[in-house]
C-alpha cells in the first residue's frame, strides 16, 4: 500500500474514533436526561451516516489494494509460465501475495460486518500491532548497531556552487570486488569529487520489486543505491520549490514548475543521476543516513564495470560528461569517501 493510501486510512481511522466517542457521549447524555429522545435520535442518525460514509471510503481503499494484488498475482503467474522466474521464487511470492490478500479479506469482512468500537481492537489487530512493533524494534536495533563510523569532522560549509571535479585517470589493474558468487572488475576512468545536494534517493533491489529481471537484480547488487543530485543555483534552498524530482526504474526525472527562473537546459547541466558503488559497508551505511535536500561531498572514481553471470558478460559504463541525457547519461560512481554534514566517512 502506498504512502498516500496509508495517510488516508490514518485520517479515516482518526475520524471514525472521533465519531465513536461522539456517539458514546450522545448516548450518555440521553441516559442522564440531559437531552431529549428526539434530539438523541436525530443526532445519532447523523453520526451513523458519517460513520457509514467513512467506512465506505475505508472499504474502497482496501478493495483497490486487493485488486492490485490480484493483478500482481496474474502477472507473477505469466512470468512463471514464460520461465522468467524459478519455481521456488514463484511459490515464495505467490504465498506472500495470497497472505496479503487474506489479510485484506479479513479487514473487509470486519468492515462489512459493521463491528462496534469495542471490536476494532480485536485479537487479529492486536497481533498485527505486536508484529509491527517487533519488526520496528528489529529495524531500530539494526540501525543502532550498524551506524557508520566517521573518520574525522570538518566544520566549514559545503560549497555546492561549482560543477563536480573530474580528472582523467587510468588504472592498469581493476579494482576487484566480490558480491556473493560474482566477481566484479571495476575500472576507474576518472577521479571524481562532487559537492552536491541530494534531491532524491532510492535503494535497490527493494525499489525494483520482485518481478524485476535477473539482470536488473545483478545491477542492483553492483550499485545498490541511486542518488539524484543537483548543484549550482539548484542547490540553494530558496530555489528548491521551482523544480520537482523523482526516481523510477533507475532513472531520475524532473519537472520545472511554472514561473521557475530556470530553463530545462540549465537543469539538465546541473543535475545528475548517480549509480553509487560503495567502496565498503561503512560508506553504504553513511549513504543510508543521507536526508533529502542535504548537501554532501563524495569522492572516488567514475568507473566502468565488467562482470560474468550465467555464462554472459555484463558491461556497465559511466557517463563522463554533465551535458548528456537519456540512455548512458548516468554516472557510475565508486565512492571511497563521503562527507555528510560535519562528518567524513571512509
Amino acid at each position: 500500500m502506498n504512502s498516500n493510501s496509508q495517510d488516508e486510512l490514518r485520517k479515516i481511522n482518526e475520524e471514525l474514533e472521533r465519531y465513536y466517542k461522539l456517539k458514546e457521549k450522545i448516548r450518555m447524555d440521553y441516559k442522564s436526561g440531559r437531552i431529549s429522545f428526539n434530539f438523541y435520535k436525530t443526532e445519532l442518525l447523523k453520526i451513523e451516516s458519517k460513520i457509514e460514509n467513512l467506512r465506505k471510503k475505508k472499504r474502497a481503499i482496501y478493495s483497490n489494494e486487493k485488486e492490485k494484488l490480484e493483478a500482481l498475482l496474474k502477472k507473477l503467474e505469466k512470468k512463471f509460465k514464460a520461465k522468467e522466474i524459478s519455481l521456488e521464487s514463484y511459490k515464495k511470492h505467490k504465498r506472500e501475495i495470497k497472505r496479503r490478500i487474506r489479510s485484506i479479506n479479513r479487514i473487509l469482512n470486519e468492515i462489512n460486518n459493521k463491528p462496534s468500537r469495542s471490536e476494532h481492537l480485536g485479537w487479529g489487530s492486536i497481533l498485527m500491532l505486536i508484529f509491527v512493533l517487533i519488526i520496528a524494534g528489529m529495524f531500530i536495533i539494526d540501525r543502532t548497531i550498524n551506524q557508520p563510523q566517521p573518520v574525522t569532522e570538518v566544520f566549514e560549509a559545503i560549497n555546492t556552487t561549482q560543477e563536480p571535479l573530474q580528472i582523467p585517470y587510468m588504472q592498469k589493474e581493476p579494482i576487484i570486488k566480490e558480491i556473493e558468487d560474482m566477481k566484479l572488475r571495476i575500472y576507474p576512468v576518472a577521479k571524481f569529487k562532487a559537492s552536491v545536494m541530494v534531491v532524491s534517493k532510492k535503494f535497490y533491489p527493494g525499489a525494483l520489486g520482485f518481478l524485476a529481471s535477473k539482470r536488473d537484480k545483478i545491477l542492483a547488487k553492483i550499485s545498490p543505491v541511486d542518488l539524484c543530485v543537483v548543484w549550482g543555483e539548484l542547490a540553494e534552498p530558496e530555489y528548491s520549490k521551482y523544480v520537482n524530482y523523482w526516481q523510477s526504474g533507475r532513472w531520475c526525472y524532473f519537472r520545472v514548475a511554472a514561473g521557475s527562473p530556470f530553463t530545462t537546459s540549465y537543469v539538465y547541466t546541473h543535475f545528475a543521476n548517480i549509480h553509487v558503488i560503495p567502496a565498503n559497508e561503512n560508506i553504504y551505511r553513511a549513504i543510508e543516513n543521507i536526508k533529502i535536500k542535504q548537501k554532501v561531498v563524495m569522492e572516488g572514481y567514475l568507473v566502468n564495470v565488467e562482470a560474468d553471470y550465467d555464462g554472459k558478460k555484463l558491461y556497465w559504463r559511466t557517463s563522463l560528461t554533465r551535458n548528456d541525457k537519456g540512455y548512458g547519461s548516468c554516472e557510475l560512481f565508486y565512492v571511497k569517501r563521503i562527507r555528510i554534514g560535519e562528518k567524513i566517512y571512509e
